[in-house]
């Protein structure tokens, strides 16, 4: 039996195959999230940067986990901006909606 190049068995370069996946789950790639990361302090205000840390981005939701407090419901009240802010790190649409997790009392 002969293959045609392109069927399932092939090898499939490993960045490609992590795209894929990647797009499949609804997680943008590792550019958007490092940069999100990298540049927090502009994304949630340098106000609310220590109280808080990226969670996880999905199908265009970043998951915030905040500090018990007035971090979440600071949070939870600039919604818009920090969307805003999240398109300008990560680009348009990587970040269409925050959900706010507050992180359990230690």
């Amino acid at each position: 039996m002969t293959r045609r190049a392109g069927d399932a068995d092939d090898p499939v370069p490993l960045g490609d195959a992590v795209a894929r996946l990647q797009a499949e789950l609804g997680v943008p790639g590792t550019d958007a999230i490092d940069a999100l990361t990298d540049r927090w302090a502009e994304v949630v205000g340098a106000r609310l940067a220590p109280h808080t840390r990226l969670g996880s981005v999905r199908d265009g939701v970043m998951t915030v986990i905040a500090d018990p407090g007035p971090a979440a419901s600071m949070l939870e009240r600039s919604q818009a901006e920090v969307v805003h802010a999240a398109a300008v790190v990560a680009g348009a649409g990587v970040v269409r909606a925050v959900r706010v997790r507050v992180r359990p009392a230690s």
